[in-house]
């Protein structure tokens, strides 16, 4: 997540690669959950 929040800056300039970015944790999370 430290990552994520270092990189915000640029990911608020690309909305698809948020949006993208946003998608991969969600699916990650039902995995996860799974579990």
């Amino acid at each position: 997540m430290k990552k994520v929040i270092q990189n915000l800056p640029l990911l608020l300039r690309s909305p698809f690669t948020l949006r993208l970015m946003l998608l991969e944790m969600l699916i990650a999370d039902k995995k996860s959950s799974r579990k």
